[in-house]
């Protein structure tokens, strides 16, 4: 989506520029063609794939969208998520738009992935333990459950497991 990651060692993901505002998410590539931005993941897929022979099966994953929406408002891992809390409260559109445009990417990368040769799916909502329960359901199962659904809907017939954790 046009945003700078860093890993940092026993730090995890970092946005040196996180957002701050609304207006910051117009920075955004709210649209992704995943194929052209991400082939090498799906090229590394299909050659994994290849190596494992079918030993053992292979699993493909994304961060969900409240969790990677999280860490660009936070700027990477924080204990309370205050930032990204305090944006579904002030900023609730905004927040329903870019979750929005997060889990359309997600819907693209996991098909992606399938079609590259993963077996398995996981969706990685790390950080929904910091919602209560009326904002888990609106601001984190919600799109969850539409990457569930828009994903079966596009793979048809050749649906995988898929783990949301």
């Amino acid at each position: 989506m046009g945003m700078e990651v860093e890993m940092v060692p026993g730090k995890g993901p970092s946005f040196p520029q996180r957002l701050e505002a609304p207006a910051d998410i117009e920075k955004l590539k709210l649209s992704v063609d995943v194929k052209s931005e991400l082939g090498y993941v799906f090229d590394a897929i299909t050659l994994t794939r290849q190596q494992l022979e079918g030993r053992v099966p292979l699993i493909g994953f994304c961060g969900a969208p409240w969790t990677l929406m999280s860490y660009m408002i936070e700027g990477g891992g924080s204990p309370t998520l205050s930032r990204a809390k305090a944006w579904l409260y002030r900023h609730t559109e905004a927040s329903h738009r870019l979750l929005q445009a997060i889990a359309d990417v997600c819907v693209d990368f996991l098909h992606g992935q399938v079609l590259a040769g993963a077996q398995l799916l996981q969706v990685f909502e790390s950080h929904a333990g910091l919602l209560g329960p009326q904002q888990f359901r609106a601001f984190s199962l919600h799109y969850l459950q539409q990457i569930a659904t828009k994903l079966r809907a596009r793979l048809g017939g050749s649906c995988v497991p898929m783990v949301r954790l």
